[in-house]
């Protein structure tokens, strides 16, 4: 039942030609004082980007040549991981003697749960 009625108003609103200068004229606005908390200079702004984009065309870097200094093959390595997971050295752990520290008889919980 709201948005018949919400629809009804709005097309009634729409169908007037109520503008948003009308509008102001029956719910007026107090003016907004001007706050300048964000300073914003243009000329600023287009000076540091042309100082970059200056800078950027005249300290292009050339590319160097491939040094291999580092001998690195993929699959050595991976042979080698691969090894190492499946030659996993047996672990035998001793006994320990028994510690009784937490008393517990199952049949005395069953009666105490009944």
């Amino acid at each position: 039942m709201k948005n018949i009625t919400l629809t009804i108003a709005l097309a009634a609103i729409l169908s007037t030609g109520v503008t948003a200068s009308t509008i102001r004229t029956y719910f007026p606005m107090p003016e907004e004082s001007y706050v300048n908390d964000i300073p914003f200079n243009t000329a600023l702004i287009s000076a540091f980007s042309f100082r970059e984009s200056a800078l950027n065309g005249c300290l292009q870097a050339d590319d160097e040549a491939y040094v291999d200094d580092i001998p690195f093959d993929t699959r050595a390595v991976a042979e080698k991981q691969y090894h190492n997971l499946s030659v996993v050295p047996e672990l035998t752990l001793s006994d320990e003697p028994y510690a009784d520290d937490i008393p517990f008889n199952t049949a005395e919980v069953a009666k105490s749960s009944r």
